[in-house]
């Protein structure tokens, strides 16, 4: 298993060590260490808006290379689709029922957005894009959080004693970026496995073993007090060296609570039999989790799940990393991930399962160049697609979403959106009629019941920080049509 931390890989044994509790959030702590970067910064603005208020929790799928659209949620029937598709509807949603069967059947669980124009059809640019909700700005990159960091700093101030999971996790694989010049205690959790449609467990069998000491946790307590004894001057309420060392301090702190914590070790322990639903893949295995941590409700806001292996160049209805290879694992485990949280109680909301309360939503960084653009085959040369901007879907359940829904509509070919199918249809300027990521990034925000047009002074640059782009005068806009 390989542990990544802000970027780096370090390979080892599967779990967590106590040196990389330690690196955890120290990268994200040191990144900025001279900064008083807490979540006491000054707000220089912010609209009045209304969020919807309607999830407690995202989890969210980042498809890294770009799944092709006019093949999967965005279906185009032509010479070029294979015959054994099986392209079928369920209401509204057409999908091919040979690559989905499972979504298909929960399509009523299920919207699809069809109108979302990427930037850029560059990977590091535009994933760094779906992560952040932010423009690529090469002198800004490195101090930007992830929008996943920035909901878990929106809720640290409300954590209580029992919220012991980070607030913000990322399994399989980690953002693009962390937490910026956010502290250390917002920084991605990150728990990475092997090739997501491989049949390796993210998790051993035995849990993640960073999570106990090897001589037992009586030996531990003795040790971590002899410690506290002996740094207690740095460790005070105001430490000489300032909120670096105290931001430590908190992050040693909560890696110390994780471990021989039964809420913690109940989430990271799973049988093959609880696999065998969820596809007995590393992805069906990161499905799998992340529900159990939110069902948990002990802190984690905001899930990010990295799914390799959707850039199609070459072989795209052949070979090991085909669509018909790919698109069966993301239908187990995203499926049955939705079929168990409609069927479990709100650990937030009574009254309420788990899919009303908790926002999924899985896409790509791009779409890819549709049939028109090639020969008779409707595919390149190598029997793929290429990388295209114009169009890509996102795909959107659970958190007050209305399943069931298609907004949007694109040409015979997926080349082209013909409706943006939102209410804002009519908006000019560079960001245009179309959803953009940035749209996508203010849903998310709205549903989780924060106002995304707060402004950030102190940064490292001494530029402004947006939650969104433009701050109190923004023009990106909720996808409310997902939800009324």
């Amino acid at each position: 298993m390989t542990i990544f931390n802000n970027g780096s890989t370090d390979q080892g044994s599967a779990g967590l060590s106590r040196r990389r509790f330690i690196q955890l959030g120290g990268a994200g702590v040191a990144a900025y260490g001279l900064l008083d970067s807490t979540h006491q910064f000054e707000m220089l603005a912010q609209a009045e808006v209304t969020p919807m208020n309607t999830a407690d929790a995202v989890i969210f799928i980042k498809l890294a290379g770009a799944p092709s659209h006019m093949d999967t949620f965005d279906i185009k029937e032509g010479a070029w689709t294979p015959a054994d598709f099986d392209i079928q509807d369920n209401g509204d949603i057409s999908l091919p029922n040979r690559l989905f069967p499972n979504l298909l059947k929960q399509a009523d669980k299920l919207s699809i957005l069809r109108s979302v124009q990427a930037w850029v059809p560059v990977h590091p640019i535009a994933q760094y894009w779906i992560d952040t909700s932010q423009d690529f700005n090469a002198a800004l990159a490195p101090e930007r959080p992830a929008v996943g960091a920035v909901m878990a700093l929106e809720f640290q101030s409300q954590r209580s004693a029992e919220d012991v999971f980070p607030g913000f996790v990322a399994l399989i694989g980690s953002p693009a970026v962390g937490n910026g010049f956010l502290n250390g205690l917002v920084a991605p959790f990150p728990i990475a496995g092997g090739n997501p449609q491989g049949a390796g467990r993210l998790v051993p069998a035995a849990g993640v073993s960073g999570l106990t000491h090897p001589r037992g946790q009586d030996d531990l307590e003795r040790f971590y007090s002899r410690l506290l004894e002996i740094d207690a001057e740095n460790r005070r309420g105001n430490p000489p060296w300032g909120k670096p060392l105290q931001d430590y301090n908190d992050f040693f702190n909560a890696a110390k609570g994780m471990m021989y914590n039964p809420a913690v070790v109940e989430a990271f322990q799973y049988t093959d039999a609880d696999r065998e639903p969820y596809g007995k893949t590393t992805f069906g295995d990161a499905m799998l989790v992340a529900r159990k941590m939110v069902e948990a409700n002990k802190g984690t806001k905001f899930v990010h799940v990295t799914f390799t292996g959707w850039d199609m160049h070459a072989g795209i209805y052949q070979g090991a990393a085909s669509l018909y290879n790919r698109c069966p694992v993301l239908d187990a485990g995203l499926g049955q991930l939705l079929l168990d949280m409609s069927n479990k109680p709100s650990p937030t909301r009574p009254g309420k399962t788990m899919l009303d309360t908790t926002l999924v939503v899985a896409m790509g960084e791009f779409g890819r160049t549709p049939p028109n653009r090639y020969g008779p085959t409707g595919l390149s040369s190598r029997g793929g697609r290429d990388h295209y901007a114009n169009v890509q879907f996102a795909v959107m359940a659970g958190g007050g979403v209305k399943g069931g829904r298609v907004i949007g509509k694109t040409d015979q070919y997926g080349a082209v959106i013909t409706d943006p199918g939102w209410q804002y249809r009519t908006r000019g300027g560079q960001a245009g009629p179309y959803i953009r990521m940035e749209d996508i990034g203010v849903t998310m925000y709205s549903a989780m019941n924060i106002n995304w047009t707060k402004e950030i002074f102190e940064t490292p640059s001494r530029r402004v920080y947006q939650y969104i782009s433009g701050g109190p005068n923004t023009v990106y806009k909720e996808v409310r049509e997902l939800f009324t």
